[in-house]
């Protein structure tokens, strides 16, 4: 197949969603967090993560998951510096996407390198390529932060931050939304960012 005859299976992403929910459950981290997705890939899927310096100066990447799912690879920066750790942890998580979701299109294409696949990669339509990694980053989201905690966890801020604030709150506001998924995020092992889409994604918000 040529890059520019490549489409992107249709995966919506409820069904990206549902995937990482049942990717979690059967990994044994379905009421826990932080999702261990180091553990997932290394010790219970047997796949090497391994730190390439310079990558996404190379390829426009931070990670990629070779052909075989026998390696993920990351750029060295993200596994080296403990402030990129939540990104590392995304970034993981994302490549675990590829591997649930889009084995058969890896097959398909037949690449057995890692360079084959940058190589065919960056031929891609950007619209394709835009829905592929679509489908990955929601099912990164999802296994990393599940919907039923992410509840729990908004309205425990919620009432903490409440009770140390001497006037009333108005959460529905874009700064106070902010130090909510700032105060949730370290228990999940994700950047506020990824809260605050999360929230968008799964359309809630704080409670009253």
């Amino acid at each position: 197949m040529e890059p520019s005859d490549f489409i992107a299976p249709f995966i919506t992403r409820e069904q990206a969603w549902a995937a990482a929910d049942t990717f979690r459950q059967a990994h044994g981290h379905q009421d826990v967090t932080p999702v261990d997705v180091l553990d997932i890939a290394e010790i219970q899927l047997g796949i090497s993560v391994i730190p390439i310096p310079g990558l996404s100066d190379r390829h426009r990447v931070v990670a990629a998951i070779s052909p075989d799912f026998q390696r993920i690879y990351l750029d060295n920066e993200l596994y080296i510096d403990d402030r990129l750790f939540p990104r590392m942890r995304f970034s993981i998580a994302h490549e675990l996407g590829h591997f649930v979701l889009h084995s058969n299109v890896y097959q398909m294409l037949g690449l057995s390198t890692i360079e084959d696949w940058y190589s065919f990669r960056k031929n891609i339509p950007e619209e394709e390529i835009g829905f592929f990694e679509y489908h990955a980053y929601e099912f990164a989201g999802r296994l990393l932060v599940q919907r039923d905690m992410l509840e729990a966890r908004l309205r425990e801020a919620v009432m903490r931050l409440s009770a140390m604030s001497q006037e009333e709150l108005d959460f529905t506001g874009d700064a106070a939304l902010r130090l909510v998924a700032k105060t949730i995020a370290p228990s999940f092992e994700v950047s506020h960012q990824t809260i605050l889409k999360r929230m968008e994604r799964e359309n809630l918000s704080p409670p009253t």
